[in-house]
């Protein structure tokens, strides 16, 4: 874990010290405010989520509120067989 943080600071360190932070600060996305729904994909298995926790009336008003793009963090490693192939489950993108 430390040794991740300390490779993005030094990754951070140096897009600043070599000039490329105002580019990056320039250039244009796709999206400008969002939402996090958290813990909503975020299960144990595919079984476990709740996929009528969010209504199509849920998302349609998070749009009315100005948002543009919404962000589904999920656990994909609980959401497959395991190693070797980390197949992921069919009932994940059924549901979706």
């Amino acid at each position: 874990m430390r040794l991740r943080i300390a490779a993005a600071l030094m990754v951070v360190g140096m897009v600043c010290a070599c000039g490329w932070a105002g580019d990056i600060a320039r250039v244009e996305v796709p999206f400008h405010r969002g939402v996090n729904l958290t813990n909503w994909l975020q299960a144990g298995s595919t079984r476990q989520i709740q996929f009528t926790k969010f209504t199509k009336q849920d998302l349609e008003n998070i749009k009315s509120l100005g948002c543009d793009v919404i962000r589904l963090p999920i656990n994909l490693h609980y959401m497959t067989n395991g190693e070797p192939n980390y197949t992921v489950d069919p009932l994940f993108f059924v549901r979706l």
